[in-house]
């Protein structure tokens, strides 16, 4: 059995987790919620008269408006907004990592960025020689498929786990990976599994066979 109470890294929802927003999220509220009482101890001084304590004060909320503004701002740009399977992995995409005119080249279901989770898709390569040879040389500028929304399309039923590695090829990658990650020992049962990454982290996303749920292990398949 799959599950947290016998595998701690083992950890359900993987793309929302993975994306770095959390982490954002809990620096954001470390500094909101020392920022104001820091700098009123700093500047608080009883032989202030209420007029500049008044207007010390306001500059105070000012700036923890505006920290919080900008906070939220750089929280929501760094959202998941897709999770996009490409070839033999699942990519995690983000507004930063998307421009406004790839999006206007999309069909209009991918135009738009959800709010309300990543929304899960596939990808279509081109078939057109110039297209493929730019695309090529995009990729290794740094910009690869899962940037393109115009190459999104919906999933075939079973389609990404048809093509995910068995457990055996995963039993392989950890023999290679050092003695501190090889913590990571494989839970019982049948699974299989596709590397998935965003621009912070890799990691493995694990598929039991006999539940509809998956799961993620926290280590890099890749090095």
């Amino acid at each position: 059995m799959l599950g947290e109470c016998c595998f701690p890294y083992l950890v359900p929802g993987t793309n929302g987790r993975n994306a770095g927003g959390v982490e954002l999220y809990s620096i954001i509220l470390i500094v909101e919620v020392s920022l104001g009482p820091v700098i009123s101890l700093v500047i608080f001084n009883s032989r202030k008269p209420k007029s500049e304590l008044v207007r010390d004060y306001t500059l105070i909320a000012v700036v923890q408006l505006s920290a919080l503004v900008y906070g939220l701002y750089a929280v929501a740009l760094s959202r998941p907004v897709f999770t996009v399977f490409v070839k033999d992995r699942i990519e995690i995409v983000t507004p930063l990592e998307l421009d406004e005119q790839d999006l206007l080249n999309a069909s209009t279901k991918y135009q738009s960025l959800s709010w309300t989770g990543p929304i899960s898709v596939c990808t279509e390569p081109p078939t057109n020689p110039q297209e493929k040879s730019a695309l090529l040389f995009s990729g290794i500028a740094g910009k690869d498929m899962q940037f393109f929304p115009k190459y999104y399309r919906e999933c075939r039923e079973g389609e990404i786990l048809s093509k995910s590695f068995d457990r055996e090829r995963l039993d392989t990658v950890l023999k290679q990976k050092s003695d501190e990650e090889q913590i990571y020992t494989l839970p019982e049962g049948d699974f299989t599994w596709l590397p998935a990454r965003n621009r912070f982290s890799t990691w493995i996303e694990l598929y039991p066979v006999d539940r509809s749920e998956s799961f993620y292990l926290p280590i890099n398949p890749f090095f």
